[in-house]
């Protein structure tokens, strides 16, 4: 089970540190949602959800293709980033703007510390 306060402090200082990052969330590779922290307004359960299935699938792709366990993913469209990094129990989730390019390794190495010390 995972310490759903712990996770929800870490994700806000992370937004905190990194002024850039829109959004935090934490999904469970179950599935579940953990945590989900916004600027403005946070991504509804059902996109979450969507979210939660995609990560699933990639890794199925990935495992089908001889790859393994999928550790990282970056989605980039025309008006923002969302950066994942993945545990084996655990996915977390940052989204951010255009404004956020030059930082975009900081906000991946920042994510898989925290996964490192929720291990």
């Amino acid at each position: 089970m995972h310490d759903v306060e712990r996770i929800r402090k870490m994700l806000l200082k992370l937004m905190d540190e990194i002024t850039t990052i829109e959004g935090v969330v934490a999904i469970s590779r179950d599935r579940n949602i953990i945590s989900s922290e916004a600027i403005s307004r946070s991504p509804n359960e059902d996109t979450l959800i969507k979210l939660a299935k995609i990560i699933q699938e990639l890794d199925d792709v990935s495992k089908e293709l001889g790859k393994g366990v999928i550790k990282e993913v970056h989605l980039v469209s025309n008006e923002g980033y969302v950066i994942i990094a993945l545990s084996s129990t655990l996915s977390l989730i940052a989204l951010a703007g255009l404004d956020a390019r030059a930082q975009l390794g900081l906000i991946m190495m920042n994510l898989r510390k925290i996964l490192d010390m929720l291990a």
